[in-house]
């Protein structure tokens, strides 16, 4: 036993007094052109689709009659959100410190989905009329209108080095900002009340929702990408990336709806309302992105000229974007769909 410990003694005084070892692969840095150190561009093509919940208060409706007693059956219809493109800029920069490297990403997004619903009768309705607990207003006719404009700026600092022969893995951190604007629309037309005993239908007047929601926030930003590389530059890749920001929520809403009142002994009447709201607040709000697909990178030039260009599917996740103040109620905000990215080190 005295002569392992001895020999163990022995191998690490020649490792602290010997000549300077080779660096390990976990510490060599996986750029491209190894050793470069310059400026890189990249541009993508994004075609996303962005999804709101919390809009699907469309319904369609059946009314049954049994003695005294009416029933009504609900079907919420869902929203069609569709895809559209948009696109991302990034500058960045190798660093000649040890592999380490900068980068600076602007996305931006316009989604605007706009669904129609239309029926022979007058069955669709208006699921969140019903919590009122009033006769409920129907129309043959119904619009929802989502518009979206995403504008998010990424900054992270981090150091892409190899694993193993085939793995490659770049940690990073640095800070995230985004400003989202979102405009809800409903508009109801052909309006009437359903079927009264002995009155039948009372016609009502056109209903609409106008609402827009902004928030803009700031705060720490951490992500973590690798590669599991095939050969010939080519390999699957992962992103994974979060951020808490702090921001501020800005809110306006206007509405006309109607409203059914009593006629003292005659048949009921529908007068209509004009709605306004506004409010302020600041919170505090997570968010998550992760992509997955291919990548082929190559040296095209050694010490001199490199490019990468990657496909997969990308998707982002923003929780509570879409905030009632008078409810106090949230729903969260995902967009998500193909990205095409290119690059060029230089």
């Amino acid at each position: 036993m005295k002569k392992v410990f001895f020999l163990l003694f022995l191998a690490v005084c020649g490792n602290i007094y010997g000549d300077t070892p080779q660096p390990s692969l976990s510490n060599r840095t996986a750029r491209t052109c190894d050793g470069y150190a310059g400026v890189f561009l990249t541009g993508e093509f994004i075609y996303w689709k962005a999804r709101q919940e919390e809009l699907n208060t469309i319904g369609t409706f059946s009314l049954e009659q049994n003695g005294v007693d009416r029933f009504l059956d609900i079907k919420v219809k869902e929203i069609d959100f569709e895809y559209s493109s948009g696109f991302k800029l990034g500058l960045g920069g190798n660093l000649p410190f040890d592999g380490w490297d900068l980068y600076v990403n602007w996305t931006h997004l316009h989604n605007n989905p706009v669904t129609t619903y239309r029926s022979s009768t007058h069955n669709l309705i208006n699921t969140e009329r019903l919590e009122g607990g009033g006769a409920p207003f129907v129309t043959n006719h119904a619009k929802v209108s989502y518009d979206l404009m995403l504008n998010i700026i990424d900054f992270d600092w981090g150091r892409r080095y190899f694993v193993s022969d085939t793995w490659s893995v770049r940690p990073s951190f640095g800070g995230k900002t985004f400003w989202i604007h979102q405009k809800i629309r409903y508009d109801y037309e052909n309006v009437q009340t359903i079927p009264f005993p002995n009155i039948g239908v009372i016609t009502g007047f056109p209903e609409f929702l106008n609402a827009t929601n902004d928030y803009w926030g700031i705060g720490p930003y951490f992500a973590f990408e690798g590669k599991w590389n095939f050969g010939w530059g080519i390999g699957l890749l992962g992103k994974v990336s979060g951020a808490v920001v702090w921001g501020k929520f800005e809110q306006k809403a206007r509405a006309d709806q109607n409203d059914l009142e009593g006629g003292d002994g005659g048949p009921p009447t529908v007068t209509i309302s004009h709605v306004h709201q506004e409010g302020n607040a600041h919170r505090v709000r997570p968010a998550a992105q992760m992509f997955v697909g291919l990548d082929w990178e190559w040296c095209l030039i050694p010490n001199r000229l490199s490019t990468q260009f990657r496909i997969g599917y990308e998707t982002q996740f923003y929780w509570g974007q879409l905030l009632n103040l008078r409810g106090l109620e949230e729903s969260d905000l995902s967009v998500e769909g193909l990205t095409l990215m290119g690059r060029i080190d230089f």
